[in-house]
């Protein structure tokens, strides 16, 4: 029997070895903690490339459109002067048709006059036209050009609301520009909530700033605004 009572001696050993354990386990919430923002680190590292990627694209696109804008308003330039050399042009050709005029007595044929005033005429027609087309072109790539531009615009600005509500889910949006006029909307909606709280008259009149479709109920058409802000 004296050789089944307890060893005292390795008992308290054990037990002693046992409590070093228990104590260490107070570390491992620091460790799970730890890797958890080991790993949030590494997401934000993560997103915050995406972020550069995404400004430096916009960089880029925004040089490309300072370039185009200089090379339009070049040829606007050269084009600006296409209707004073019309003008000088109409001027020679009038000139030229008063100086037919006194060619002619008022008692000679008109058969020998008339063609020649009706040439003039039709010369003059055509210029005017040219002016015309000249203006109306002018007009057009001008509109062109506001329009790609704040496309390009509310484009790269859905990418970076996209990515900041990633990071940061009140993230507040970033206002797009008007598709027509190149100008930024007035009262904008700055959250995904507001969007989806806008009034039917609201989202109709964003939608058509944006040159979006208006069809559908409310709350389609709530999901198409929200997706392009975001």
């Amino acid at each position: 029997m004296a050789n089944q009572q307890p060893d005292f001696n390795a008992l308290g050993q054990h037990l002693e070895a046992a409590a070093v354990q228990f104590r260490r386990f107070s570390n491992i919430p620091r460790v799970v903690e730890a890797q958890r923002l080991d790993r949030l680190e590494n997401r934000l590292d993560h997103l915050e490339n995406r972020l550069n990627s995404v400004q430096n694209e916009r960089n880029s696109v925004q040089d490309e459109l300072n370039d185009v804008q200089d090379e339009l308003a070049g040829v606007q330039d050269e084009l600006n002067d296409v209707p004073d050399e019309f003008a000088g042009v109409q001027d020679e050709l009038h000139s030229l048709k008063n100086q037919t005029r006194n060619l002619f007595n008022e008692n000679e044929i008109d058969t020998t006059r008339n063609p020649i005033n009706n040439s003039l005429n039709q010369n003059i027609a055509q210029l005017t036209s040219l002016q015309g087309q000249n203006t109306s072109f002018l007009r057009q790539t001008d509109q062109n050009r506001i329009t790609q531009n704040a496309r390009e615009y509310n484009s790269i600005t859905k990418n970076l609301n996209r990515n900041g509500i990633t990071i940061n889910p009140r993230h507040r949006l970033l206002p797009l520009r008007n598709i027509f006029t190149g100008i930024t909307i007035d009262n904008c909606p700055r959250t995904r909530g507001e969007i989806h709280r806008l009034s039917q008259r609201e989202v109709d009149r964003l939608l058509t700033l944006l040159d979006l479709p208006r069809h559908g109920t409310l709350n389609q058409k709530r999901l198409v605004l929200a997706d392009s802000f975001c």
